[in-house]
């Protein structure tokens, strides 16, 4: 009884069985199995940050498997040997280890994705590597990117100097594919917006630390404007060896540098030696980055990434570092894995064997076909870094960038900060997003350099200085020019003979010195490469030295007015009157203008030798000379006063022609042209003031219309008692001095006149205009006067 009974529960517990394993396989046909997919980091040189990213690589694939249920999610590094250079690289993609994978992700270098493109046969997406040679589909057909290329990069540093109104700029780059492809896009769009790139010195990724400090210091000593771009990859030696120079030269006082999203992303420790730069990067999505960033901070190293050293792939110096090339690493693997998610549900038979020999038409077809959905398709928020969506070249499409200034901060592990203040997008221009006051230079000044040069809307309202000297130089040279082709050679010859050109000449040039004192004095004061007290003294001894200057040309006005009024043929008292006059001019601006200035400009030139403003060394230049030439004038007055002793010379005549003078209106008319030559010889200075004395003479009676009655009775009646009577002169012969009966009404000089009244014991009074007198020849008709 008991065996039948038992018989019965065996019997019923297998029908049971076979019930549940009837219900139970419809349910576990029903649920697929996870397609495996093997992501892998392309074999890449190991060094720097690329330790860091490859770690974040294998990371986000394990956080982001999860949501991806449908997917087998693997990860693997392609390499053996961490590719310590390029030909290790290509064995690398070309082992066993890379044959299995189904995609790469990385390497962050765009020179290395340039050379093992043509290995690569699965889709791939790079984070960090943007030259735009990478776009080019024929030669690299499955690269695709995270990061946009380096022209949306260029155009985001054109976008800092858009901002301010920059219009000269100058860039330093590296010559590798991403220096010169950010280089080009800089370039362009900065023409684009209207501005000029001056220099753009480049220096190979080998340069030496000299090498690379004559690169900078061209630049500076060439270009005007005093914003740089600095085309170069903040992972690489060489741009450390540029902002080494920038800094020994001083330009991290006097100049504006503007990294690339390399430098932002890396977080760049070397940023704080340039303090108030500037440098561009990506947005990044909080509500992402957040959970990503609390995960890896928790992961165990040791259990994760254990077995990397014996790949080749050593320990990054900061494992638990963080930041923007993480976040796009993490794009890279998110969009990688949703590509093969979208693939898998629109044709799961791509999938079939997959991992277990699947043929090679249907392994192409496959690789096509997620290549195809990673550039079609659009992830809005799971992304860290913003909305990706890509072109059908795999070029990241829409990223918004944002403008950093580096802002010196003691408490920050770094020793700065950066602060997001404007976003930049294509078609869209820069947006500020925070209106306050930037840190520009060291020192924490609020202004940007002076010599950054305006837009061409702004240049107006703001000339250069060396186009207001030009200007300036240009009108005066018009203007005498102008006199000069509307005039005789007797007027210029008056101008020099006068001292009239010499004055306008040293009236342009206070001018201008006025003109340059006031920009170098707006040089100097906003300048950083002075203390605040020169920079004020600077400006005060400015304003006295145009107060000077104004004197200058008061006295310099009026001497040219009394010269005008003269016909530029000044009397003796006149020339002695104003010889005193511009001596004392020249020598109270001296005092006031351009030795203060001479001497100020020249400290200038001491306390800042590695950056001279060109104002400052214009206004050097022009002090120097003008303070040469007024140095001169008082000197020259001081020296004729010396010179001058008629008594000497009147005692000589005396000896020389003993009884012989004094000469009276009876004296032959040989001795009286003996005695003339022996003081043109023996005093020339004399000579040519009695010529000129007697040649005013002859203009003012000529001016006057003057007859020969009535010179004799009052001129020359009034002149011949301004000498002793024991010249020999008699009463007799002053009162007996009748006019010629035959020549009635004959004017002083005119036609007909002679030299020696024939016929009369009375003669004209003896003048220098005499027939062999070349200098001292009497005029005729309306040259009379201008004589």
């Amino acid at each position: 009884m008991g065996g039948i009974t038992q018989a019965k529960h065996a019997a019923l517990l297998c029908r049971w069985a076979v019930v549940v394993i009837l219900a139970i396989a419809p349910a576990a046909a029903a649920t697929p199995v996870p397609v495996p997919v093997r992501l892998c980091h392309i074999p890449v040189q190991y060094i720097a940050t690329d330790r860091l990213w490859a770690r974040h690589a294998l990371f986000a694939a394990r956080h982001l498997a999860p949501r991806f249920p449908a997917l087998n999610v693997s990860f693997d590094y392609a390499t053996t040997d961490g590719g310590t250079d390029i030909e290790q690289v290509a064995r690398g993609l070309l082992g066993s280890r890379a044959q299995r994978c189904d995609a790469f992700v990385g390497p962050q270098w765009s020179s290395v994705s340039v050379g093992i493109s043509a290995l690569v046969h699965v889709p791939w997406v790079s984070h960090t590597a943007t030259s735009t040679a990478l776009s080019d589909k024929h030669l690299h057909p499955w690269f695709s990117r995270m990061l946009p290329t380096d022209d949306y990069g260029g155009a985001g540093m054109a976008a800092v100097a858009q901002l301010f109104g920059w219009r000269l700029a100058s860039a330093v780059c590296v010559d590798d594919a991403y220096g010169q492809s950010l280089l080009s896009g800089f370039r362009r769009q900065h023409l684009e917006n209207g501005g000029s790139v001056e220099v753009s010195p480049c220096v190979t990724k080998d340069v030496t630390a000299a090498a690379a400090a004559d690169a900078v210091r061209w630049l500076r000593d060439t270009a005007r404007g005093k914003v740089v771009m600095l085309a170069a990859a903040a992972s690489s030696d060489t741009l450390g060896l540029i902002v080494d120079a920038a800094v020994s030269l001083g330009m991290h006082r006097t100049h504006v540098f503007v990294f690339s999203e390399s430098a932002c992303g890396l977080r760049w420790a070397r940023l704080r030696d340039l303090p108030g730069a500037f440098c561009v990067s990506y947005t990044t999505r909080a509500a992402v980055t957040r959970p990503y960033d609390a995960a890896w901070a928790a992961h165990d190293p040791a259990a994760l990434f254990g077995h990397l050293p014996g790949l080749g792939i050593p320990a990054p110096a900061d494992p638990r570092a963080t930041g923007l090339f993480a976040y796009l690493m993490h794009d890279c693997v998110l969009s990688l894995l949703a590509a093969f998610n979208a693939t898998l549900a629109s044709d799961p038979d791509l999938f079939a064997d997959s991992g277990n020999g699947a043929g090679a038409v249907q392994q192409s077809a496959r690789n096509a076909a997620v290549l195809w959905q990673l550039r079609a398709q659009v992830l809005a928020n799971a992304s860290a870094t913003g909305t990706v969506a890509m072109d059908a070249n795999g070029d990241r499409q829409g990223a918004l960038l944002v403008v950093n200034n580096v802002v010196p901060n003691a408490t920050a592990a770094d020793g700065f900060e950066l602060e997001g203040f404007a976003t930049y997008a294509p078609g869209e221009g820069a947006t500020v997003t925070d209106a306050r006051l930037r840190y520009w230079l060291a020192g924490g000044r609020s202004g940007p350099p002076d010599s950054v040069q305006p837009l061409d809307s702004q240049a107006s309202s703001t000339p250069s200085p060396e186009f207001m000297i030009a200007l300036l130089v240009g009108v005066v040279a018009a203007a005498l020019l102008i006199k000069v082709g509307c005039s005789d050679g007797t007027l210029v010859a008056r101008w020099f003979r006068s001292g009239a050109a010499g004055a306008v000449t040293i009236a342009a040039f206070d001018t201008a010195d006025i003109v340059l004192s006031g920009f170098a004095a707006a040089e100097v004061v906003r300048s950083g490469d002075y203390g605040a007290g020169f920079r004020y003294s600077f400006l005060a001894l400015c304003v006295v030295a145009a107060l000077g200057g104004a004197f200058d040309l008061a006295v310099l006005g009026a001497f040219l007015r009394s010269m005008r009024a003269a016909q530029f043929v000044p009397s003796p008292a006149q020339a002695t009157r104003w010889h005193a006059r511009l001596a004392i001019g020249a020598t109270v601006s001296l005092a006031l203008e351009d030795l203060p200035m001479l001497a100020v400009s020249f400290a200038g030139l001491a306390l800042s030798p590695d950056n001279v403003p060109p104002v400052l060394i214009a206004m050097f230049v022009v002090n120097g000379v003008v303070a040469g030439v007024k140095i001169a004038e008082p000197i020259a007055v001081l020296a004729h006063a010396a010179a001058q002793d008629p008594a000497k010379l009147q005692a000589a005549i005396r000896k020389r022609f003993g009884p012989r003078v004094p000469l009276t209106m009876q004296s032959p008319h040989r001795r009286v042209i003996a005695v003339k030559m022996y003081i043109a010889k023996k005093d020339r200075a004399r000579y040519f003031e009695l010529v000129t004395a007697a040649k005013h003479i002859v203009a003012e009676c000529q001016r006057f219309s003057v007859t020969y009655d009535e010179f004799f009775a009052v001129i020359w009646l009034l002149t011949a008692r301004l000498f002793p009577l024991s010249v020999g002169i008699s009463d007799a012969a002053i009162r007996g001095s009748p006019s010629p009966r035959t020549s009635p009404a004959r004017t002083f000089g005119g036609p007909g006149s002679a030299d020696t009244l024939r016929g009369s014991d009375v003669a004209c009074p003896p003048t220098t205009v005499d027939d062999d007198d070349s200098a001292a020849r009497r005029p005729s008709g309306s040259d009379a006067i201008a004589s």
